[in-house]
Parts: C-alpha cells; structure tokens; sequence
C-alpha cells in the first residue's frame, strides 16, 4: 500500500464481517468508537452527532487531521465501497437505473473487487477525483427526498444554501428535471479538495443545526447525513462543470451484503433443468442482477417479475419481463423455478409467492437489508 499517498477510510458504526483491503482502514463511529483505537473521537471531534450526522462525524475527523503533502483519501462504508479498478465482468453493467450491484461479502475478495495492484495505484494517482456513477430515481431529487425523510429537513436545506448565496446549488436540487443522484457519500479525492469541499459543507450543515432548533417537533436522527448527500450530488455536479481540466473517473459502487448468503449459497446450487427468475423488475432488481453480472452468475437468470409488466415493459435490464398472473398460470406446475424478490414490497410478495404453493427457502427467497 502506498500509506504517504493513498488511504481509503471505511467507516462503520458497528461490527461486521471484515473483508480484507490492502489500502483501507476502518474508522469506528458511535458508541462503539470508544472501545477501538482508530475512531472519530479527539480533540476538535463531533463525534457526539453521530446520531444525526452518521458518517460525517469521520469525515469531519478525516478533515480535521489531513497530513501536509500530495495525497488522495478514500471515503466509503462497511457495505459500500467505489470498484476501484476494471475488472472483467464490469462492461455487462447495463445501468438502466443505477450500475450499483449487491455483491456477497465473501466474495468480492475472492474476486479480486477491492484489492490493488501498483498498476491500478498508479492510475488512480493520476487522477483528480473518482466519484460513484450517477443513479436514476423515477422521482425529482426534491421529491424523493421528501418521500424518504420529510419535507422539514428539505426546507431547513435549501432555506440555509439560499440565505448563504448557494442559489445555483439550490437551483441544482430544486428543479424537477433532475432525476439522478450521487448516493452514499463516496469518493476518492486530492487531498486539496477534500479539505474545500470539507471547508464548504460543516459551516452549512452547522447553521442548519442551529436553526433546526427553532423547528417545532424537527426530528434531527440522521438527516444531516441525508442532507450532506443531496449536497454531496449539487456540490460536485457544479464542480466538474466548472472544471473543465478536472481528471475524473465515475466507478460502480459495490453493495455488500452480509445478510443473505444462503441465498447465495443456494444461487451456486442451481442446476441446469431450474428457471432462476427474478421479481422486481426496478432499481433493487437491477442493483441484484449487476451483482450476479459482476460475480459471472448471471447466465443463469431467465428474466424478472413484475406486477407493472404491460406491453410497454416487456424487456429490463435486457431480459424479459413477465406479470406475475402470466407467470403463475404458464408455470405454476413446476417445482423447478427458483425465485428471488429483490423489491420493497418483499412481504406483500412473499404472501403472494406462498398462496400459490411456494416455499420460502425452497422456491424463492425474500433479498432482505436493502432496498
């Protein structure tokens, strides 16, 4: 690893699986920063927003403690992390909504996802920044967040950019036309710009703070963390248009999924004479299917499921798409079909999946912890 010019952060609020990065450190935060070494707490630290400020409360540890000199910080999560480097699976990422993909924790090692060689050190270093790619929402960025996390925090947000003279900031997240988005705080970035970007994020986020105060009933748990993400997206999309030299690469973002691998022990175990399908034919489903791409397991996918498939949605993410009565009435004498729901709706599905017949675990699973 070259520590003098190259370190990735990984933050986390608890324990979890640990998968091996031979350019990654993990910073705890919360409570559970007070029993390991490497942590978002000392002198200057706001550790003690962690419940509303999530993994912020590392960035801004990450800021505080910049060393002197050329370098590029990492910045990700336990269960989300940049792809890096090409690897060769990567070009079936169609990305019709997004080229995120849930991958299974054991194997994105295995696979080589998150490793370096000095040839990839030596590409990333000739850049300026490397962002996730962008995701498409079928709803306006405004709109989403509202839906996700109410409009008092949507208010407070654009209130604050406004008074502050942020307005073509507050234009970017206002206007109806946008429908695509940077999630999941992720970067890779030259020292230099963490420390603007840091420099231009924490004063707002502090003044929202305090006028949040004034809000009767404001519910604070997690939104600035919500807020710097939509701010995240508006600052960085401004950036790059004013940049005109800027070196910059969009990666994937790798979803890692900790809680699902009998699923996908049972996915490996799928033999030849078994319809494997799909049901969710949106961002969740896509997000399932990139996963299965990248890992060489998606030759086994016949298509999805999905109770909005019309004549207009006869195809997704290049595979057929089939209504579920459609479905039912072509196949439901077979036992040979395999079917995973990978959709919010996952519960009204599952009752849906056992009233004909099927068996949790045995016909299909229910893809829980995301959504």
């Amino acid at each position: 690893m070259l520590d003098s010019v190259f370190l990735n952060y990984i933050v986390s609020h608890k324990t979890f699986p640990q998968y091996y990065s031979n350019y990654s450190k993990i910073l705890w935060v919360g409570s559970i920063g007070s029993e390991k070494e490497m942590n978002d707490r000392g002198s200057g630290s706001i550790w003690a927003k962690n419940q509303n400020y999530c993994e912020l409360t590392a960035l801004h540890k990450i800021w505080k403690n910049l060393p002197e000199g050329e370098l590029h910080i990492g910045f990700s999560h336990y269960r989300r992390q940049l792809l890096l480097k090409k690897i060769v699976n990567e070009e079936k990422l169609i990305g019709q909504y997004s080229k995120t993909s849930i991958v299974p924790y054991k194997t994105i090692s295995s696979f080589e996802m998150i490793s370096l060689d000095p040839d990839d050190f030596k590409i990333l270093d000739g850049l300026d920044i490397v962002l996730p790619c962008e995701e498409h929402i079928q709803d306006s960025i405004k709109k989403h967040f509202i839906q996700n996390h109410g409009s008092q925090g949507w208010d407070l947000m654009i209130g604050v950019l406004e008074k502050n003279g942020e307005l073509e900031i507050a234009d970017w997240l206002l206007d109806d036309q946008n429908h695509s988005s940077r999630w999941g705080n992720l970067f890779l970035l030259r020292g230099a710009l963490l420390e603007d970007f840091c420099q231009w994020l924490f004063p707002l986020l502090e003044e929202m703070e305090i006028e949040a105060k004034q809000i009767q009933y404001f519910r604070e748990e997690r939104i600035y963390g919500f807020i710097a993400e939509r701010m995240f997206s508006a600052y960085f999309n401004r950036f790059i248009r004013e940049s005109s030299d800027l070196r910059l690469v969009e990666r994937p973002t790798l979803l890692i999924d900790f809680e699902n691998q009998e699923l996908w022990d049972r996915i490996y175990r799928i033999s030849p004479d078994e319809q494997f399908w799909i049901w969710g034919a949106g961002s969740f489903g896509e997000k399932f299917l990139n996963g299965l791409r990248l890992i060489g397991l998606d030759d086994r996918v016949l298509g999805f499921i999905d109770s909005n498939a019309n004549e207009e949605l006869q195809t997704f993410s290049s595979l057929e798409v089939r209504a579920p009565k459609l479905f039912f009435d072509k196949d439901n004498i077979s036992n040979r079909i395999f079917t995973v729901v990978a959709s919010s709706k996952w519960a009204e599905i599952s009752d849906k999946l056992k009233s004909e017949g099927r068996k949790e675990f045995v016909h299909y699973y229910c893809l829980k912890g995301f959504s």
